[in-house]
């Protein structure tokens, strides 16, 4: 609402240099520029502007824009105010520095310019000046490595390759249940981990009492959980048993049925043994023999099926993987040339863990560029006749040996080994495929292969060259033979926990059909009821069927229980399963970001007004609605903030403020006898938190046998003095003229007439002597005047009765005074369009010598703000009438309520409004009460709150709409 103040300082005629506050683009105004200074900009670089207002290049301020200080392509300092020609190039890299118009985006650095290849570093530096540049794509799938970085200012971006030395890992990759990260989300083998049980001793089995999840095939899982001794390899369920002296085969009984069975030899010792080794057979295994052919290599007892694997190089667990991570996509031996990574730490390491080239155990090649032995000091040219192997397939591995020589021929190779020289992909070092070949050159075929068989939602095996199934994956069947993996979903009614297993279609109704779910705890699934249509049942409850359709529910949007988030002003919605949200009435969302939701009310912002972008023009500066607006009153600010500090008098009449805030504890009143109207205007906000008193003054009452004297609108506070007898005021004096009777100034004094110019009341008759009438159009008759037989005075006149005062008492031979009212002029104009009248003043009473004056009627405040109005808690305004004062015979009546007129597009009253009349004086034959006085606000009814007290008013508003009730409050909507 902040924005509102500000376009209502715009439309003003001037907002002034001493508040703080400028028209944009400088102090101009928009009456115009009057002198170069109100177009300044405050900045240096783009020059001084100009006020002309006859030239054509001038805007709507009259303002022309400057010519830059310094010239085209002189750079320019706006910190230090000062030019600065030439542009250094001070790290001499021939690129010039890029703040004074150069390319060079870092000067103090000759390794950094345009051009300069980009280096893949962790720290971020910007080789090239382009950051949005990080590094070469080492392995060629598309995505540079994780550790090749940029920086630009405080923005740090890296690659997105975990792994940028194996093609098959990237962010676009397919995660397999491998123990790695093959899709670079963060995340490994999500939603692909198994329930098993952990398999310590590296048997396959599982022990029952450790539960867990992982990947079926790796080392230290099991999908059986048939293991009673997990630590001895030797030992699990249906194994044959052996003549041990041991539980074998977990069933409680030793030795028993015990055959002939198949050992391999165990060189080293681990308990697994060598699945090429010649086995041996018996009931027992021999020393040097072990029942688990699962050793990798058996000159090692650290490299076994389910060791640890360690960072050498070696793929110890025997899983074909040397899997030992050193950091963010780096591994062990990369490039699988079987020396380790330098970053192991040991010894012997790979200069270069990313190229199969180089390693410490090979002969340098000429002029490959590579390092191929891992020592900088032996060049490439510098070799002595060197031996060189028939190279055919062109792998780097070669088979025959050729002529040695310095200088390597073509199609020859530094190295030997190659078991198949047709095949490129079959050399030392080769990745194991599941072909029925020796792809790696090591005598075997197939070993450890397993991994190579990635099959559609299944575990793959490799068997006699070929992958096959070895598990599906949960909920997934092998109904079809000719088709790789399991193709069938076990979830599904037609095969519901087999491939021929049918759920029955015998549904209750139309949202319901056969379905098929899985079954807790155990790895099965079953047929139930299920729902169609996009519907589901999220309760459970069976009675109501699929009560809710999960495309267009917020509550549970695509799925149960996923609730769309509740934006700031505005309701969910649910659209084809997507969240989303509709803006409520009078909000947009302008800046298209989901998370603050609607966050312009377009009903009410100036600079939004009934769409984003909308901003009100001048003339029309207040938002209401939706539509701009011109406010109905304006102020000159000429008088400033008002902010009083103590109880303070403010003169009545038309006041020109900029802000308004009456601070709780002080008190605020007027001084104008009479008139009493009081006119506020502000430019900003008005806030209210202690107490503006327009009330009617209590009347005299007599003392020592003299008459009381009137009260007056305007001196809310305490008692007027006595008065001496006299002749005056705006009330008829009593009559005839020998009995000296007067009319009250603004209520009535003794015996006569209240004032106030518009229904003052009748003054009461004293023995012989009328009573005076009431001052204006509508004034009471008093007592025993012409028309009115009684003793006290008639109230002012008014035909709407709720706004009328009531009649004063009487005695034989005297009366006592009417009470005011507001008279019929503002009690028909309920809009107080042309009424804005401050209450009219009591009849004074007569008496034996005692006579009470009458009570002043209150005076009328209007209070304009295009910004707010705010009256808090401990706020109030206060436009009582008068009581009436007492002589201990016949009393005055009591002053009428005045007018509360508030005019702001926002309203927030929580204090109090009172209009209420004067009480009659209650010493004697009491006086007449003080009518009702009138409330009346101009608002949007979208931006008011009336929370407060309404005190003399018959009708109370329970809401800020728009309406006119008799005898209560009228609101109007502003600017009406």
């Amino acid at each position: 609402m902040r924005v509102g103040a500000v376009a209502a300082c715009l439309w003003a005629a001037a907002c002034g240099d001493d508040d703080g506050m400028t028209t944009p683009g400088g102090d101009a105004g928009p009456g115009g520029c009057l002198t170069a200074a109100d177009c300044d900009d405050g900045l240096f670089c783009n020059g001084a502007e100009l006020c002309r207002p006859a030239d054509p290049l001038a805007d709507g301020r009259g303002c022309v824009p400057a010519e830059p200080t310094c010239g085209e392509g002189v750079a320019c300092d706006e910190e230090t105010d000062a030019c600065m020609p030439g542009c250094p190039d001070a790290d001499e890299d021939g690129f010039a520095d890029a703040s004074c118009g150069g390319e060079d985006c870092d000067d103090a650095d000759p390794n950094r310019f345009p051009g300069n290849p980009e280096v893949c570093d962790l720290e971020g530096h910007d080789e090239d000046c382009d950051p949005e540049t990080l590094g070469p794509d080492a392995d060629g799938d598309g995505y540079v490595g994780a550790r090749c970085c940029a920086r630009e200012g405080d923005t740090f971006r890296c690659g997105e390759d975990c792994n940028d030395g194996q093609r098959l890992i990237q962010p676009d990759g397919l995660e397999i249940c491998n123990g790695f990260d093959d899709d670079c989300d963060g995340m490994v083998d999500e939603e692909l981990l198994e329930d098993g049980f952990e398999d310590a001793d590296g048997d396959l089995h599982g022990d029952p009492r450790a539960p867990t999840s992982g990947c079926p095939g790796r080392a230290g899982f099991s999908t059986v959980g048939d293991d009673c001794d997990d630590t001895e390899p030797g030992v699990w369920g249906g194994r044959a048993e052996e003549c041990n002296g041991r539980d074998d085969d977990c069933d409680g009984a030793i030795d028993e049925n015990v055959g002939e069975l198949t050992y391999w030899p165990d060189v080293d010792g681990d308990g697994f043994g060598d699945p090429d080794g010649a086995t041996e057979t018996g009931c027992i295994a021999p020393e040097g023999f072990s029942p688990l052919p699962l050793d990798c290599d058996d000159r090692d007892p650290e490299v076994r099926w389910g060791a640890e694997e360690r960072c050498n190089g070696v793929d110890d667990d025997c899983d074909g993987i040397r899997g030992f991570q050193v950091g963010p996509g780096d591994f062990e031996d990369d490039d699988l040339d079987g020396a380790p990574d330098a970053a192991c730490g040991l010894e012997v390491a790979d200069c270069d863990d990313e190229d199969p080239r180089a390693a410490p155990d090979l002969s340098e090649v000429e002029l490959d560029g590579a390092d191929n032995d891992c020592d900088p000091e032996t060049p490439d040219a510098s070799c002595e006749a060197a031996t060189w192997y028939v190279d055919e397939d062109g792998d780097g591995y070669g088979t025959s040996e050729a002529p040695r020589g310095c200088v390597q021929e073509a199609g020859t190779a530094p190295r030997a080994g190659d078991c198949d020289d047709g095949d490129v992909a079959v050399r030392p070092g080769a990745a194991e495929r599941c072909n029925g070949e020796d792809d790696d050159c090591d005598g075997q075929i197939d070993e450890l292969a397993d991994p190579q068989c990635a099959l559609p939602r299944a575990t793959g095996l490799c068997e006699e060259g070929a992958c096959a199934i070895g598990v599906c994956e949960n909920h997934w069947l092998d109904c079809d033979p000719e088709s790789p993996g399991c193709e069938t979903d076990a979830l599904s009614p037609m095969s519901c926990g087999g491939c021929d297993v049918v759920c029955e279609d015998d549904m209750p109704d139309d949202m319901a059909a056969p379905g098929c779910f899985p079954q807790p705890g155990i790895p099965a699934e079953a047929c139930g009821v299920g729902c169609v249509g996009g519907y589901a049942d999220c309760n459970a409850d069976p009675a109501d069927g699929c009560e809710v359709l999960l495309p267009a529910d917020p509550n549970h949007c695509g799925a149960c229980f996923r609730r769309c988030d509740i934006p700031a002003n505005a309701e969910p919605t649910c659209v084809d399963a997507s969240c989303g949200f509709e803006c409520e009435r009078g909000w947009e969302d302008c800046n298209g970001e989901v998370d603050d939701g609607c966050e312009v009310f377009v009903d009410g912002d100036a600079t939004n007004c009934g769409s984003c972008g909308r901003v009100c023009p001048d003339g029309s500066p207040v938002c209401v609605g939706g539509a701009c607006v011109a406010p109905p009153w304006t102020s000159d600010e000429s008088e400033g903030d008002f902010m009083p500090t103590e109880d303070t008098v403010l003169p009545a009449g038309v006041h020109q403020f900029r802000r308004v805030v009456i601070p709780a504890g002080v008190r605020v009143t007027t001084n104008q006898d009479g008139v009493g109207v009081l006119d506020i205007r502000a430019t900003e906000e008005v806030v209210i938190a202690g107490v503006l008193d327009l009330s009617g003054a209590r009347g005299g009452d007599a003392v020592d046998g003299n008459p009381g004297g009137g009260g007056d609108t305007g001196y809310p506070d305490g008692t007027r003095p006595v008065r001496q007898p006299g002749r005056g005021g705006l009330g008829e004096a009593g009559s005839p003229p020998d009995c000296t009777g007067w009319g009250g100034q603004n209520g009535g004094g003794s015996w006569g007439g209240g004032g106030g110019g518009y229904a003052g009341g009748g003054g009461g008759t004293r023995g012989s002597c009328d009573g005076g009438d009431g001052g204006g159009p509508d004034g009471g008759l008093g007592g025993d005047r012409p028309g009115n037989t009684r003793n006290q005075g008639l109230p002012g006149r008014v035909d709407i009765a709720c706004y009328g005062g009531t009649f004063g008492g009487g005695t034989v031979g005297y009366g006592s005074g009417g009470g005011g009212t507001i008279g019929n002029a503002a009690a028909m104009d309920r809009a107080v369009e042309s009424t804005f009248y401050p209450g009219s003043g009591g009849g004074g009473g007569a008496g034996p010598g005692a006579n009470g004056g009458g009570g002043g009627g209150s005076g009328a405040v209007r209070i304009h703000s295009p910004v707010r109005i705010v009256v808090e808690i401990s706020g109030a305004i206060l436009a009582r009438g008068g009581n009436g004062g007492g002589g201990g015979s016949c009393d005055g009546g009591g002053g009428s309520g005045g007018v509360i007129y508030l005019s702001s597009p926002e309203l927030q009253l929580q204090g109090e409004l009172d209009v209420a009349g004067g009480i009659g004086g209650r010493t004697g034959c009491n006086g007449g009460d003080g009518g009702i006085g009138r409330v009346r606000l101009s608002t949007d009814p979208n931006r008011c709150d009336l929370d407060g007290i309404f005190t003399g008013v018959d009708v109370v508003p329970t809401s800020c709409r728009v309406h006119d009730a008799e005898c209560g409050v009228y609101i109007g909507s502003y600017p009406n």
